[in-house]
């Protein structure tokens, strides 16, 4: 009983924090609010919690809403950037190699965690491989932890700041402001979840890297294109965003604010390395289509792909291309990282 109070007691904490967050205007105010006030519960009282259904749930709202207004054409986004796709791929992929030798070579950390630590991948999905290939679980996962936090709270703003006053180029592919609520059409609604909910399973079901929301885009997306509308509930963005920020706030402990003590320097060049390498890939991205700076630096992010995505709406980004991004960067980080790090740790 006393687990399913501080379940409830974490998102009424990241209910009051995202509405905070999103009255003082921040980027991606809801989110942020979220992460800050459930970390701070955590770290005060030791017991912030979110149930493990939390995830699938939240990966399938978000990908109901990002894909409720999506159209046919957005469908060009995959052919006409497939060369920059592999682009982005490489260069994070030589990034990272590069920053895991600094990293090993500054810090006297073994290079196979130090490679993991700064790999593009999901949290979960290194720490996991990491493991299994000899590497120093914790300190992967406090490196991907804080390369999380660092990308959240800090990377929003500065690319609002950094793309005013800037001329941006217009994307030829760009997706119609959201549906907001569904007008009394219940049915809709109900078609555009259902949907959204079966993608979500299927792809989760084979094992696909963030299945829920890919599966939740696909086939909220497909519902959208085969009927006259999705729609979804007028606060489901928000809510999502309180979600995600709660699920990351409660990875933040005080155990983890005494590790990261140890690892200052690994995390000074994890932060400036990451942020270096997301300015170049961006400018890289933007000179060679014709997205905008704010989605060409959304593109380059190595975060999670539900975070950005919703950082990217919450931005007034192109959405689809930033999903199309990500979904190839994750795939392939998974797919080809950890057999590089053995060739390279031979």
């Amino acid at each position: 009983m006393e687990t399913y109070l501080w379940i409830a007691a974490t998102l009424a904490v990241g209910a009051m924090g995202g509405a905070l967050g999103r009255r003082l205007r921040m980027p991606a105010g809801a989110m942020v609010g979220a992460i800050l006030c459930v970390a701070v519960l955590g770290i005060l009282f030791r017991q912030a919690d979110v149930p493990a259904l939390a995830r699938p749930v939240m990966q399938i709202m978000g990908g109901a809403y990002l894909g409720h207004s999506f159209r046919k054409r957005d469908l060009l986004l995959i052919g006409s950037m497939y060369k920059v796709m592999a682009a982005m791929v490489a260069f994070m992929l030589g990034m990272s190699v590069l920053m895991g030798y600094v990293l090993a070579e500054a810090c006297g950390i073994d290079l196979a965690t130090a490679l993991f630590s700064v790999a593009p991948g999901g949290l979960s999905d290194m720490a996991l491989v990491a493991h299994e290939l000899d590497a120093d679980m914790a300190t992967v996962s406090v490196m991907q932890l804080f390369r999380l936090f660092s990308i959240y709270l800090l990377y929003p703003p500065f690319f609002r700041m950094l793309g005013r006053g800037r001329e941006t180029v217009p994307n030829p592919v760009r997706l119609p402001p959201p549906v907001r609520g569904c007008g009394g059409s219940w049915k809709r609604m109900a078609g555009t979840l259902a949907a959204a909910s079966l993608g979500g399973v299927l792809l989760m079901g084979a094992g696909v890297p963030a299945g829920g929301l890919i599966g939740a885009v696909l086939g909220s997306g497909a519902f959208n294109m085969m009927t006259p509308g999705g729609c979804v509930p007028r606060n489901l963005r928000f809510w999502t965003q309180v979600g995600v920020g709660a699920m990351i706030g409660t990875r933040m402990s005080s155990d983890t604010l005494q590790q990261l003590s140890g690892l200052a320097l690994p995390v000074l060049i994890l932060t400036v390395g990451l942020l270096v390498m997301t300015l170049c890939l961006g400018l890289v991205i933007r000179r060679f289509s014709s997205m905008d700076l704010a989605t060409a630096l959304l593109c380059a992010t190595p975060g999670g792909i539900q975070e950005i995505a919703m950082l990217s709406e919450d931005m007034s980004c192109d959405t689809a291309s930033v999903l199309m991004m990500h979904t190839v960067r994750l795939v392939s980080v998974i797919a080809i990282f950890p057999t590089l790090i053995l060739v390279l740790t031979a």
